[in-house]
């Protein structure tokens, strides 16, 4: 097993921060493709980005980064978000992440995941550990 020394975790984490920097979060359905992988799924909600778009910190050895308040925005499709992308500002693959409510362990916590067409998505939060 590799252990790593935390300021190289938080260097990472840093990059992936870096990366979606004004970039989306894109809302999805099942089936999840393999990571990056094409989907065919339809999109329920396209969320920008900030930038920064997340900050990371350290604590004791873990590095945290935790994603930036993003506004709330519109369902363009009903269905239930199970997953999200994260793309940067060109639209390329950064990384995805599972979505949940509060208490479900998802790396991206939603108000409700069950998302009608014209109701507005909220995100409440969402962070990586490393």
């Amino acid at each position: 097993m590799i252990a790593l020394a935390v300021t190289l975790k938080a260097w990472r984490l840093q990059l992936i921060a870096e990366a979606i920097n004004g970039g989306k979060l894109l809302l999805y359905p099942l089936p999840q493709p393999a990571a990056g992988g094409t989907h065919t799924c339809p999109l329920l909600a396209e969320i920008n980005l900030p930038s920064p778009a997340a900050s990371v910190a350290i604590s004791g050895l873990t590095a945290i980064l935790t994603f930036a308040a993003v506004a709330d925005v519109q369902a363009v499709v009903d269905g239930d978000a199970a997953w999200g992308r994260f793309v940067d500002s060109g639209g390329a693959f950064v990384l995805d992440g599972v979505a949940g409510v509060t208490g479900s362990g998802a790396d991206i916590l939603m108000a409700d995941t069950h998302l009608i067409i014209g109701g507005f998505v909220r995100i409440i939060s969402g962070t990586l550990d490393e």
